[in-house]
């Protein structure tokens, strides 16, 4: 794969997209902000670029989605819910389907088990891998300490793998991570956009676990940069840029 297509902001300031960050989808209430990264220019994430899930004929990039498991309805909407809202919403993806999956399904399919949550690989390389993608909803047995905020840790946790299947690796994987961050886990990426990113959703190091389930103001930057930006944020800078 060639370059990734890097979408150039030009109908909106860095301040309009700073100021719809700050008051963009939020998931339990919290939004992070990270305007002096920004005002910088800098836009972080770590990611595989061999690994993208996307078509250069459209904007759009449809996933399939799919449950290995059954039941858990409730919580398999969390999910959804979760990633529509952040991912969804900031890059232009069609997350289709959600349903049981079936033999004919080129998808990310979703086995959910009482471990500790995973994927088995980055972007296209769980691509209709049986149990690509490993969520908990009962912390039973790994994480007991989510008994007390199901909904919230179901949440933070699928935005995190969503980034995984995206193609994102851990943001404390990237050579510049400082020494007061030594956390290495999973697979590396190929390259990186902008500064290392304390704050990011795909950060371990990040005083707020999983970032409470929400991308940074670097990390939306950063999938608008790999990705193209979704039209619903395009929509809403507009009108923020107009009042």
């Amino acid at each position: 794969m060639g370059r990734p297509y890097c979408l150039q902001f030009a109908a909106a300031s860095i301040a309009s997209l700073l100021s719809l960050a700050a008051c963009g989808p939020a998931i339990d209430g919290a939004v992070a902000d990270d305007s002096t990264a920004m005002a910088a220019g800098e836009a972080e994430l770590y990611y595989d670029e061999y690994v993208l899930w996307w078509s250069r004929a459209s904007g759009e990039t449809p996933i399939t989605v799919c449950w290995e498991s059954p039941g858990f309805a409730r919580e398999k909407e969390l999910v959804r819910e979760a990633v529509n809202r952040t991912w969804g919403f900031y890059g232009y993806f069609d997350f289709k389907e959600w349903t049981d999956c079936t033999s004919d399904y080129s998808a990310i399919r979703i086995k959910i088990s009482d471990e500790q949550p995973h994927t088995k690989g980055l972007g296209t390389h769980i691509q209709d891998v049986s149990n690509g993608m490993v969520l908990n909803f009962t912390f039973v047995h790994w994480s007991d300490s989510c008994q007390d905020s199901l909904d919230s840790c179901i949440r933070s946790i699928a935005v995190h793998e969503f980034g995984h299947a995206l193609g994102f690796a851990h943001e404390q994987n990237r050579p510049d991570t400082p020494p007061s961050c030594d956390d290495t886990q999973g697979s590396n990426g190929t390259a990186t956009v902008g500064a290392w990113d304390l704050s990011s959703v795909m950060n371990y190091c990040n005083p707020e676990w999983s970032n409470g389930g929400q991308l940074s103001t670097t990390d939306i930057m950063g999938v608008g940069t790999v990705y193209h930006v979704g039209p619903s944020y395009l929509a809403a800078i507009a009108v923020t840029t107009a009042l």
